[in-house]
């Protein structure tokens, strides 16, 4: 019983440990969109953070797409606690699956190395780009949409992150499901899909309310 009770302890305990940040630490982070049009420029943007408690010279940033580096720079000096971002105009023409990937080579010191990489798959295609939108709750027929427009050859999304200009302008159509309502939609959310709408792409809701959850979310 006594070790029991200590268990139940552990169990709705917050435990702390004290944490050390490292002497030497970079992290990189890359923005990239996942459907680009053919011979659409898009901004690729590559950051490198300095997040240990040394200042580090000489730090190296590459850009590479498909292996290939694309685009580099050297830091003279990255502070701790400061970035820096390589932008690079992308233009790509040739419709296919590319992997676009930030990295920095470690710096004498560093120990943990997994963050020096991320890597994105970008899709160039022309074929119908449709974004089923489970920001504000899953629809129960979700999984039915993807199988019936990817089976028409279009490209499907969920896109599970807020709302903005940058997130939905790369789809033809955005679809909300029926269970829209689950988490209210911000005033920057309401904006990216009217202006969305404005600029002539199509929003399909799904639901027996269709036309007041529309409403609602047009009126705010």
């Amino acid at each position: 019983a006594y070790y029991h009770f200590h268990l139940q302890l552990l169990y709705n305990a917050i435990l702390w440990s004290k944490y050390q940040k490292p002497a030497h630490e970079l992290g990189v982070s890359l923005q990239c969109p996942s459907i680009i049009r053919p011979t659409k420029s898009v901004l690729l943007n590559a950051t490198v953070f300095n997040i240990g408690l040394n200042n580090e010279t000489n730090v190296e940033l590459q850009l590479l797409i498909n292996g290939s580096i694309v685009d580099s720079a050297t830091i003279p000096n990255l502070v701790n606690g400061s970035s820096f971002t390589l932008r690079y105009l992308w233009t790509p023409t040739v419709e296919s699956v590319y992997n676009v990937t930030a990295y920095t080579p470690p710096v004498a010191g560093e120990e943990t190395i997994i963050n020096n990489r991320v890597t994105k798959l970008a899709t160039v295609t022309s074929a119908l780009a449709i974004g089923i939108i489970e920001t504000h709750g899953e629809s129960l027929h979700t999984e039915d949409l993807v199988y019936f427009y990817r089976s028409l050859g279009c490209i499907v999304e969920k896109i599970r992150m807020a709302l903005s200009p940058e997130v939905i302008n790369v789809y033809d159509v955005l679809i909300v499901g029926e269970d829209w309502s689950n988490i209210p939609w911000s005033p920057s959310e309401i904006a990216a899909v009217e202006a969305s709408i404005d600029s002539r792409k199509s929003f399909i809701g799904i639901g027996d309310e269709l036309a007041q959850s529309v409403r609602t979310i047009m009126q705010g």
